[in-house]
This record gives structure tokens, C-alpha cells and sequence, in this order.
């Protein structure tokens, strides 16, 4: 075998491999950059391998995951001497680990029941495009265009992805194609069509969402994003139009919210959505990929989702609207654990060349330089304060920022989240964020609290209540507002249940440190500085010391308020662990 060699970078082992597998009679063609080292095919007995040489700061190392013939793995490895520093099977990256993608775009169909689209196969060819050019070609990376795009080879496609992916990867899968609702009996469902389906067997022939749902839930990996451009997504039914209500459309896409993966729909179920000859796109899809080759920040190389779907929510209902004077509304849906965080695939600056995906680029609409940044989101913003402290109120405040203006005076004053700022300042910023924004507080006071808690029994559903009232309040006064932002306390579905008739419109967006955007961190300071002034009141009111927090001291002044003759329920959140020890130590202390 030899000794093992070691390379100072990905190119020099390339090169190394390339000259010993020509000895030995392969052929081997030059390699390409991709996102975290290059790849390179080599070619045995007429079949050609893919090999891919990944660099870090670790140091070399070799993927052998897509070579089939064991006698070219056998002889690399002989070759290489199997080195700590490039070892079979290791990736780019642990943390992020790989990404897979399938790219479903239809244009014609079998069935002349379904209209033709006009770029739908397109859109699904050039986001598979800027995937290769990114990561590479490979087994995950997925492309099904027109008559490729039968119910059986998508269905397959998922199923392979499922037995490569591991828990560490990222899994995008878009689809382009018709939808259309169907009732049968008192069960809807909504049908994404492939080219082959039988408009008369839509159930036996299209991918029902709840099947889609089934499929990805069953992949491994722990962050999956599907992106639906359907034509009339959620809004055609020929068959059983006047049977299916809105609102039981809307609940078919609201069921398909799981935590396990999330869904980005181009469009309302009572909406349609566009194509545009301008674009040569999708006007969904045109957006999608503006936000992902530069219109939208990336840290790292990489965009936060959240953000990328406000740049689509936004740039698509305004081109729809004042060039088709039509709604068409992106919709988010699904739950995430955690950030979720995309690769940024390109950097575009030229516009688009029809027809050309070799030099395919996009331009925003508006040739704006300037990238959305999550911090700098129009929206309004919603924090709280008090969860985590025994004594005091739970505060949550609503902040409505929607200009530049606002944000730079908000900027100017040091607004960010409160937990940075010393509770002295706090109160001076409070006072000039309500002089500059649109707010609103709501602050439940001890007693109020656990009686709410004796009845939600759920910290989790008074934040909910809390955050649903700061925002209807602040909607009835800012009805052109069409996003909230708040950080993510719980389950997306237990503060969507919470909003009434004006929330439930708006696009309302949980996210881990959600105080990254500037609204959000102006109302988390209009929260602490409610719940430091009802605190001052109630020492004043009480003629007794209450500490912030849940420590020693916190105790020891519950229990001395217990020893005056008072009640817990009237300064503190008795649900808390805390309440007990204080009691065991005053009965005890009583004792002596």
C-alpha cells in the first residue's frame, strides 16, 4: 500500500489522484470548484464515477460516497494510504452538512385538461442549475422537467433522497406544475399534478399534499423545505368549486404544517399565481431565485429562511399588484426547532439572458444594491418580559416600524435587545421608542396572571393570549401592516390560534432571537421597562423589596412578604417551583 500521504489542499490531492489513476489506465477529467472543495468523474469500463475532495481547516478529505465500482474505490484508497487527513465518507462540514434537491417543473401535460404553462419547466431547470453549479452533480441532486415529471419518478425521486440523506443535511424540493383541490365525501385535499395525471383520477395519478407530507416527513434529515409555485395554488377546483369553502382550502395548507419540515406557497388558496414574460419566470420563482444569488443578506455564505421569505412576500404581492392589479400572497407554513439557514448559490449582477443557463443571472426589480437584512424588516415587532422573573407582571409590547426613518432613529438611540442594555437605560430608551413608533403594552398583573394560569394551566398559552392582544390591538391602527415578528416562545400554531380576525391575515413570523430585527428588540425594551415600573409600583404599594429574577434573595423575600401577613398570589407566579420552597421555609422558620 505505502505510507499515507497527506495534502495542503483539496487541488494538490486532485492532482496526485489524477496522475496515479491515468497509470493505472482510468480517465480522468479535470475537476470543478464547488462549495467546499471540487469534484471530478472519473471514467472505468465505459461508466463514469464522481469523486469529490472536500478542504477545511482540518485539512483534506475524501468523499467515495457516489463511486460504485469497489475496485476504483480499492485502488484510490491504495493510492491515498487511507491518511487521517482524508478518509472515506467524510464531508464539507458536520454542522451543515450536505444539501439535496429535487426540481419539479411541468409545462405540458398529458391530459389536455391541464392548460399549458409557459415557464414553469424553466423555473424548475434554472434553480436546478445554480444547485449544480454550487454543490456539484450527484445522486441527491434531482431534476424532473415535463414529460420526466410522471407521478411515479417524483415519488421515487423523494424516496431516494430519503435513503442518502442523514440528519445533518438540508433537503429542498420545488415544485412548478398546476394544483387543483378535490373533494371526496367530507375529505379535501389539494393535488399537485404531474405530467401524466388523469384529470378523471386526480386521487390515483397526481401527489396529494397529504402523501407529500408523508413522503418528506419521512426523510431523516432535519431541515426540509419545500417551495410550491402551483398555478392557482390552492385556488382551482373545476369540478367542485362551489362545494369547497375558502376557509376549508385554507385549512388544507394550514394541516399540512408540521414540524418536521416547512412549506413556502407562492400564493393564497383564493389567488393565482402569475407567470411573467418579462421574467421568462414564475413571478414566485423569479423572486425565489433573485433572493438567493444576492437581493437577500447572507452571513457566512449563508441567508436565514425567515428572511428570504419576507424579500418573496414582499416583491411578489408588489409586482403582482401594480402590474396585474391582482393579490398574489406567499404564504409560510411548518414550525422550526431552530435557525434555518440557506446556502447563498450565486452572485448575480447582469441581467437575465433568455434562454442562456450558462449565463443565467437575476437582477431584483428594482436594481436596489441595497440587500434585506433581517434587522432592518418593516414589521411589527413583539417581545415580552416577566416570564422568567417570581415576582412582577408578565409585559409583552407591540413596536410597528414601517419606515427607513424609524429604523435609523431607532438606530440612533442604541435600540437592541434589552438583555445588552442596563435596566437604567432601559427606561430612558422606552420613553423615546414611544415617542418615535406606533406601540402597544400589555402587562397581566400577579393576580391576574395565575388566575389565567389556573385556566390555560400553560405559560406558554398566556404569552400566546398576551402577544395575540398587543398585536390585534396594534392592527386596528395599522391595517397596511403584513407582518409581525416575534421570538419564538413555542409552537407557531399556539399563538395562531390565539389571533382573531386581523391577525389571522397577516403573515406572523416566530423566530429563534428574533431580536435581531430592529422592531422586535424596540418592543423586548418596551417590555422590561413595564415590568421595572409595575415592579417600582408594587415595592411602593407593598412597602416591601421584590428582586428581578428566581434566586436566593427572591426567596428570601417571598418568604418575609409571607411573614408580614401577605399573599403570594398578589406579587408573584405561584405556578412557579419557587412557591413551594418558600412555603416549606416559612412553615419551617414558624416552627422555631
Amino acid at each position: 500500500m505505502g505510507g499515507k500521504i497527506t495534502f495542503k489542499n483539496e487541488t494538490e490531492a486532485y492532482k496526485v489522484i489524477k496522475k496515479a489513476l491515468t497509470k493505472k489506465g482510468y480517465e480522468v477529467d479535470d475537476h470543478k470548484k464547488i462549495q467546499y472543495g471540487l469534484q471530478f468523474f472519473i471514467c472505468s469500463e465505459g461508466k463514469k464515477e464522481l469523486i469529490r475532495i472536500y478542504g477545511g481547516k482540518k485539512g483534506t478529505k475524501l468523499d467515495l460516497s457516489q463511486v460504485k465500482n469497489i475496485s476504483v474505490k480499492d485502488d484510490i484508497l491504495s493510492i491515498i494510504g487511507i491518511s487521517p487527513e482524508l478518509k472515506e465518507g467524510d464531508s464539507a462540514s458536520k454542522t451543515h452538512g450536505k444539501v439535496y434537491s429535487l426540481c419539479v417543473g411541468i409545462n405540458t401535460f398529458s391530459d389536455s385538461c391541464f392548460l399549458s404553462l409557459d415557464y414553469a419547466g424553466r423555473d424548475a431547470e434554472e434553480l436546478h442549475h445554480l444547485l449544480l453549479e454550487k454543490f456539484g452533480i450527484g445522486e441527491g441532486t434531482i431534476k424532473l422537467v415535463n414529460g420526466e415529471a410522471t407521478y411515479r419518478e417524483i415519488t421515487e425521486a423523494i424516496q431516494k433522497i430519503k435513503k442518502i440523506a442523514k440528519k445533518e443535511d438540508t433537503i429542498l424540493i420545488f415544485f412548478a406544475t398546476h394544483g387543483e383541490f378535490v373533494k371526496v365525501g367530507s375529505d379535501v385535499d389539494f393535488y399537485l399534478i404531474a405530467s401524466d395525471s388523469d384529470s378523471n383520477n386526480l386521487m390515483a395519478t397526481a401527489l396529494a399534499m397529504k402523501t407529500l407530507k408523508t413522503l418528506v416527513s419521512q426523510i431523516p434529515a432535519e431541515k426540509k423545505l419545500i417551495f410550491l409555485d402551483s398555478c392557482h395554488s390552492g385556488g382551482i377546483c373545476r369540478r367542485d368549486r362551489s362545494e369547497i369553502s375558502l376557509q376549508t382550502k385554507g385549512e388544507v395548507f394550514q394541516n399540512f404544517s408540521s414540524e418536521d419540515f416547512v412549506i413556502i406557497t407562492s400564493c393564497l388558496e383564493n389567488e393565482n399565481s402569475h407567470e411573467e414574460a418579462d421574467f421568462h419566470h414564475g413571478v414566485f420563482t423569479y423572486y425565489l431565485l433573485s433572493g438567493l444569488t444576492g437581493a437577500v443578506e447572507a452571513k457566512g455564505g449563508l441567508i436565514d429562511l425567515y428572511t428570504l421569505f419576507v424579500y418573496i412576500n414582499r416583491f411578489v404581492k408588489g409586482y403582482v399588484n401594480n402590474i396585474h392589479k391582482r393579490s398574489q400572497t406567499p404564504k409560510f407554513f411548518g414550525n422550526l426547532k431552530g435557525p434555518f439557514l440557506l446556502p447563498k448559490l450565486k452572485d448575480l449582477n447582469r441581467p437575465i439572458k433568455n434562454g442562456d443557463l450558462r449565463e443565467f443571472t437575476i437582477t431584483p426589480l428594482d436594481n436596489n444594491a441595497v440587500k434585506l437584512k433581517f434587522e432592518t424588516i418593516n414589521c411589527i415587532g413583539i417581545d415580552e418580559s416577566g416570564k422568567g422573573d417570581y415576582f412582577g407582571p408578565l409585559a409583552v409590547a407591540g413596536v410597528y416600524v414601517d419606515t427607513e426613518a424609524k429604523i435609523e432613529q431607532l438606530r440612533s438611540i442604541g435600540v437592541r435587545d434589552c438583555k445588552k442594555i442596563p435596566d437604567s437605560r432601559v427606561m430612558l430608551m422606552a420613553k423615546r421608542i414611544g415617542q418615535i413608533c406606533d406601540h402597544e403594552v400589555v402587562f397581566i398583573l400577579p393576580p391576574k396572571y395565575n388566575e389565567l394560569y389556573s385556566r390555560m394551566a400553560n405559560l406558554n398559552e398566556i404569552l400566546a393570549w398576551a402577544h395575540a392582544q398587543s398585536l390585534e390591538q396594534l392592527l386596528t391602527r395599522n391595517q397596511e401592516c403584513d407582518i409581525a415578528i416575534s421570538d419564538q416562545f413555542a409552537w407557531k400554531d399556539i399563538l395562531i390560534n390565539k389571533l382573531k380576525q386581523r391577525g389571522k391575515k397577516i403573515q406572523v413570523i416566530q423566530r429563534p432571537k428574533a431580536e435581531e430585527n430592529i422592531a422586535v428588540a424596540a418592543a423586548s425594551i418596551l417590555a422590561r421597562a413595564k415590568f421595572l415600573d409595575v415592579l417600582s409600583d408594587m415595592k411602593r404599594r407593598f412597602k416591601h423589596d421584590f428582586s428581578k429574577g428566581c434566586n436566593d434573595r427572591v426567596k428570601g423575600e417571598a418568604v418575609d412578604f409571607l411573614k408580614k401577613g401577605g399573599d403570594l398570589k398578589d406579587i408573584a407566579k405561584i405556578h412557579f417551583k419557587t412557591t413551594k420552597e418558600v412555603i416549606g421555609k416559612f412553615e419551617k422558620q414558624k416552627k422555631k
